[in-house]
């Protein structure tokens, strides 16, 4: 983005909308959903570093755009139509993606995986098996990784027939190999944040008061609590 532009906004129910964050003014909208929308992400890919926007659904799908060039998605995916990821009980919902480059990564009532934007193809089935996913993150600047990156996926602590396990966080790399498998103080884990500036640090927390704290990517380092104790 150039020096002086304003970053736009994104909305979204069944269909995406941009809207200019300077005038308030929606600029235009992407179609393509049958259901809600779960969530929208923002990011570059290809050798040009185009700017693409995709979004999951409760429909199954991802769909990505290139908001440049029309409504139309570039691309469809259907996570659940994979039968590495596919998990019937849990539903065909798409709760969470990211980007980065070529490579998206998605999870929801499917398991989480890798795609690779150019070939569509799944390249990677990543762990946890048994919970539902709400966070996958590619975490573009931590240390460690290969392929320039390590993927985060975090979800339920609940197996399908509801017998509980302990909640954790597993970070792992773009090949699927975990590195780490985190502890959580939040029962369900629905958010997660990672950054390298001025250091390595990681955040994550759901439904709890407390969130959890790290300065890598292969311990917990401490909690915070938000309420008196």
């Amino acid at each position: 983005m150039k020096q002086g532009q304003v970053p736009p906004a994104w909305s979204f129910s069944l269909e995406c909308d941009q809207a200019n964050f300077g005038t308030g003014k929606r600029t235009h909208t992407l179609e393509g959903h049958e259901d809600y929308v779960h969530k929208v992400v923002v990011g570059t890919g290809g050798s040009s570093n185009s700017p693409l926007v995709a979004s999951g659904g409760e429909d199954g799908q991802v769909l990505v755009w290139d908001p440049r060039v029309g409504r139309e998605p570039r691309h469809r995916l259907a996570p659940h139509t994979q039968p590495q990821l596919a998990r019937p009980s849990q539903g065909r919902f798409v709760a969470t993606l990211d980007l980065t480059g070529d490579w998206l990564v998605c999870g929801g009532g499917p398991r989480a995986g890798i795609f690779h934007l150019k070939s569509l193809a799944l390249t990677t089935v990543l762990p946890p098996a048994a919970p539902t996913i709400h966070v996958t993150k590619f975490t573009r600047y931590a240390e460690g990784g290969d392929r320039g990156g390590i993927v985060v996926a975090g979800g339920s602590p609940f197996h399908p027939d509801s017998q509980r396990v302990s909640p954790q966080l597993t970070v792992c790399s773009m090949a699927g190999m975990v590195t780490a498998q985190l502890p959580a103080s939040s029962p369900c884990i629905y958010t997660v944040n990672v950054t390298d500036k001025p250091f390595t640090m990681m955040t994550y927390g759901g439904t709890s008061t407390k969130l959890d704290v790290c300065f890598n990517l292969n311990y917990r380092d401490h909690t915070v609590s938000l309420v008196d104790e």
